[in-house]
């Protein structure tokens, strides 16, 4: 009779709390032992970084202080000052380390133990090879059906050191962040971004990237003003090489979008800036961007084709899985000095 109790309580403790549509959540990699008792609980995102060859690093000696660091290496998320987007941010870091805990409750996030979390099926992470005691758990749910509300496991939670739980936090407010302004539908991009940043690494502004000479192209189609492509001088580069950034276009936030690659059958793009720029305005040009498999954006795909120095971009793929928008026609180019 208890076994029977105790499994309909899970049964109804899963119906109530999973009903909505779940958006995603929080994994992590845990090792067990022999008793099946947790033995260390690392953050999937962080196990990606240190497979990518990041290096995490946490250089605070409290949570708080670590989360305020990363605010700032963070704010300039969507390379542009916003501040919405600290605010938003800066909110939900603090919630996730006083909400709940009964000095600060908020309805939105509900600490649960004894009970495993479903696997949600928004990571997409691909074969990964772990030791025979550990597996991939699910540490958090977020689910977003008008208000968001998160799930967290305290189980995995409290197993986790200081560099891991503030990861944690980081991931579960990103998620939020870009569900809001990306209806973003996987973590891939949250999960890039995290390792980025918990690696020591900031996203910066536009402003802060460009270097004169610049070519800047804009839309009166576009959303606002900051809605803009550029094409800048690879100064790393051995040889003469121009890469584009991307500012928000039509709601795509593009993401560290820096580490692009450049692709052009009818204009070269291993050239000096100058003689790119020439070739924009002269017959039908089609120039492609992919994300580098080590960036943010990896599986992110553009488009900016020009018919005679008038320009349209599209957007033909994109790493969240949010919603591809109709395409910005119209666009102009000139040449900053």
């Amino acid at each position: 009779m208890k076994v029977l109790i105790t499994a309909l309580i899970l049964v109804l403790f899963s119906h109530f709390s999973f009903a909505g549509q779940d958006r995603g959540g929080g994994k992590g990699i845990v090792c067990r032992g022999n008793q099946n008792e947790i033995q260390s609980v690392e953050l999937l995102d962080i196990f990606e970084a240190r497979l990518r060859g990041q290096i995490p690093v946490f250089n605070s000696d409290t949570v708080a202080k670590e989360l305020g660091h990363i605010l700032e290496r963070t704010k300039y998320i969507f390379a542009r000052e916003d501040k919405w987007v600290y605010d938003a941010l800066q909110f939900d870091f603090r919630s996730f380390q006083e909400c709940g805990y009964g000095h600060h409750y908020c309805g939105f996030i509900e600490r649960i133990r004894g009970v495993d979390l479903p696997i949600t099926q928004d990571s997409f992470e691909g074969p990964i090879s772990l030791p025979s005691n550990c597996k991939i758990e699910q540490v958090a749910i977020f689910e977003h059906p008008g208000n968001k509300h998160w799930t967290i496991n305290m189980d995995l939670v409290d197993k986790m050191d200081k560099m891991n739980l503030t990861a944690f936090i980081l991931h579960e407010s990103l998620y939020s962040l870009l569900h809001s302004w990306e209806s973003e539908e996987n973590s891939l991009r949250v999960r890039r971004a995290v390792g980025f940043i918990m690696s020591g690494a900031s996203f910066l502004k536009t402003a802060d990237i460009l270097r004169k000479p610049y070519i800047h192209c804009a839309s009166p189609e576009a959303w606002d003003d900051e809605d803009s492509l550029y094409f800048t001088q690879d100064t790393s580069a051995k040889i003469p090489k121009v890469v584009m950034y991307a500012n928000r276009i039509r709601f795509s936030k593009l993401i560290n979008f820096n580490d692009s690659i450049l692709k052009s059958k009818e204009i070269n793009v291993n050239s000096r800036l100058e003689e790119f720029y020439s070739n924009l305005n002269s017959g039908n040009i089609k120039i492609e961007v992919h994300g580098s498999p080590n960036n943010i954006e990896f599986l992110s795909r553009l488009r900016f084709e020009l018919k005679n120095g008038i320009g349209t971009f599209y957007q033909d793929a994109l790493t969240g899985g949010g919603p591809i928008y109709a395409p910005v026609g119209n666009f102009k180019c000139n040449l900053v000095q």
